[in-house]
This record gives structure tokens, C-alpha cells and sequence, in this order.
């Protein structure tokens, strides 16, 4: 867990940061509101089956780009709530006790950003103790990241590594795995796998932001999140009652092929 100093050290980088970036790159804020444990289910009614969580960075207000992701992903309909990153000790907890007390679990997508990202692996790693299983996580720069448990299935790691190296604050870094591990784990560096994602004033504190990189991660949930319709042949008629008739369809996916960096090897010291 990050000290207070520490905590007050980003919050200070990041409000340097903002404050100049606010005026000429037209820099969104967010909110810092808390999340409802009450979101929490193993089973939802949408028309899609599976439950996306998703995590603001540091005090939430520079992640504004997570609570319009989290709309995106809801569109699709998949269930989708945004949280805190503070929150992250009591939502893998609750996350933990609902898939515990039933006995059908929908597909879990942990998504996050910065520390938020961060948090989404700790989240991971929790319910890894209790043999739970993380359909998809996905990491937008994640800062100071622990390694990937072998309860997540698959796992994108969208970062770059090349604005502000002298710190781990405001960067991103990939991801690497835990000893053992199966996991589908897909490192894209912006700034070398994947420049189609990248615009041109793309930085730590708006990354979150990007519209491409948002409409790659729909494309990744819609392709673990099965239609109610699938979920019911696969597993019988949970919730089948409840489902809402026509989903909302989101904006239409990148189709800009995918270049997919897997790894499994050490990321280098981070600061």
C-alpha cells in the first residue's frame, strides 16, 4: 500500500501536470464519487452475461475517461459500474462474497487506469486465492503494477513508456506474470505495437481518454461477455426472465487490426 508521502508526492505530480494541461490541451475532469457496493452481483439480467468493473486512477478526478469507458462498455449491455481506487480492498471483497454464495458466475472484467490499473491486479489477485477466475482484466498505464495471477484468463495491457521515464508516476509499464501462470497476457506499447492508437497529445494523465484505445477495450469485453441468448445455451435460464429486449448498441469497434505483444518476461526496475 502507498504511504501517505508517497500519496501526496503523486497527488502534487499530477496536479503540476493538470494544471498545465488543462488550459492548452482542453484536459476533462472527473469525479471522485464513490462506487455502490450494492452493484456488485455474480449474476446480472442485461443482454449480455458478465459484470465489468471498472477504476478510476488516483482520487478519481483526473479519470474522467474511466466513467465514459464505463458507459461505452454498459451500452454494449454489459453491466458496468465505476469505482474508486480506494475502494479497492472492499470491492474485491464484495466481488469475492457474491461469486462465493452462487453457485452460476457470469464472466468478471476487472478494467482500470494508472493506479486504478494497479488496483484492478490487486483485485485479481484476491479472488486468485480463492480459485476464482477473472474472465478479462485490461490495464491502461498501469504505474506500479504487481504481477498478473493465473486466475486471469486473458489480460490487455495498453501503455506507453516513453513520456515522463524519470518517474513510474506518470507512465506506463508492462505488465509481467506470475511464476506458473497461463494467462493470455497481451503488452501493447502505444508508441511502438500499436501507434494506431496513439494521438498526438496522448499523455499519462489522458490516456484514459483516448476514444481508440476506449473502442478497443468494448471490443475486448463484447468478445468475453457472451449475448444472453449464448449465455442461456451455455448455462441454462439464469435471470432468463429479466432480460431486456434489444441491447443498446455501443460505437462501432476499432477495426484496426490487432499487434499483440505477449509476454511473460520481467518489465525492468521501476522507480
Amino acid at each position: 500500500m502507498m504511504s501517505l508521502s508517497g500519496k501526496i508526492v503523486r497527488m502534487v505530480a499530477l496536479l503540476a501536470l493538470c494544471g498545465s494541461m488543462t488550459g492548452c490541451l482542453g484536459l476533462q475532469l472527473g469525479t471522485m464519487k464513490q462506487g455502490d457496493m450494492q452493484w456488485v452481483h455474480a449474476n446480472t439480467s442485461g443482454p449480455r452475461a458478465g459484470h465489468a468493473y471498472l477504476i478510476r486512477g488516483f482520487i478519481g478526478l483526473f479519470s474522467y475517461g474511466i466513467d465514459r469507458m464505463t458507459e461505452k462498455v454498459g451500452a454494449t449491455g454489459v453491466e458496468a459500474h465505476v469505482f474508486q481506487e480506494d475502494q479497492t480492498q472492499v470491492l474485491g471483497d464484495t466481488i469475492l462474497a457474491k461469486y462465493k454464495a452462487s453457485t452460476i458466475h457470469e464472466p468478471i472484467v476487472l478494467i482500470g487506469h494508472s493506479l486504478g490499473a494497479d488496483d484492478a491486479i490487486k483485485i485479481a489477485r484476491r479472488l486468485d486465492a480463492e480459485k476464482i477466475p477473472v474472465d478479462l482484466l485490461i490495464a491502461v498505464d498501469a504505474t506500479r503494477p504487481d504481477p498478473v495471477p493465473g486466475n486471469v484468463k486473458v489480460c490487455y495491457n495498453y501503455y506507453q513508456p516513453s513520456v515522463f521515464d524519470w518517474t513510474t508516476m506518470v507512465r506506463g509499464q508492462p505488465l509481467v506474470l506470475e511464476p506458473g501462470a497461463k494467462t493470455q497476457l497481451y503488452n501493447l506499447n502505444i508508441r511502438k505495437d500499436r501507434t494506431d492508437l496513439l494521438e498526438w497529445d496522448t499523455n499519462h494523465v489522458n490516456i484514459d481518454k483516448n476514444t481508440k484505445i476506449h473502442a478497443e477495450i468494448v471490443k475486448h469485453v463484447m468478445e468475453i461477455c457472451p449475448t444472453r441468448q449464448e449465455w442461456v445455451a451455455m448455462h441454462g435460464a439464469t435471470n432468463l426472465t429479466k432480460i431486456a429486449p434489444t441491447p443498446v448498441k455501443a460505437g462501432s469497434p476499432s477495426t484496426q487490426p490487432a499487434v499483440q505483444t505477449i509476454s511473460n518476461t520481467s518489465a525492468g526496475a521501476g522507480m
